[in-house]
């Protein structure tokens, strides 16, 4: 299996739950991206949480990687400051 990285965009100034970076074990990026939308991320660009000149919230587009990505010390940061974890792993 594949792990697929859906990023999410600082859409307002903020991030919110369910985290920055919600990573996926999955065997298609379709599979990817339903199984991360039954845990938080969305793909409706009319959402209240998105912002008119930041854009949407969720890039719907996974990043395809054979292991789990390290967080970085940016994403460390925002989670920090916005109160919501840098990453999730859905095995």
């Amino acid at each position: 299996m594949t792990y697929y990285t859906f990023r999410q965009n600082n859409s307002g100034g903020v991030f919110v739950a369910p985290a920055i970076n919600i990573v996926v074990k999955a065997d298609s990026p379709e599979q990817a991206t339903t199984i991360a939308i039954a845990n938080g991320m969305y793909l409706d660009p009319e959402y209240e949480q998105d912002c008119e000149c930041c854009g949407n919230r969720w890039y719907g587009d996974a990043i395809e990687t054979d292991t789990i990505p390290e967080v970085s010390d940016w994403d460390k940061s925002f989670s920090r400051s916005d109160d919501v974890p840098a990453q999730i792993v859905i095995e």
